[in-house]
């Protein structure tokens, strides 16, 4: 099955690098907003994994990121160009 193109909404966790005290912690940003585009190349119930890079004979991708679900916002599939 050739991968469907993607574009994926979804939010990252972030954290602080430094000590900090908790009420400072609290007014950290709760998450980031974030944007991917690749092939879709595997989806269960609790992940999708989307890859930018591949191959022209889809035998090895470069940069594949594994998104769980509870983290999307929006997916949806993109023409390839021709």
């Amino acid at each position: 099955m050739k991968p469907k193109l993607v574009v994926v909404d979804w939010i990252d966790s972030c954290s602080g690098n430094r000590w900090e005290s908790i009420e400072s912690a609290k007014e950290e940003p709760l998450g980031l907003d974030c944007r991917s585009v690749g092939w879709l190349i595997h989806q269960t119930k609790r992940t999708v994994v989307i890859a930018p890079n591949r191959t022209s004979a889809l035998t090895s991708v470069l940069s594949a990121i594994n998104i769980p679900r509870v983290a999307i916002s929006r997916m949806r599939t993109l023409r390839e160009p021709k």
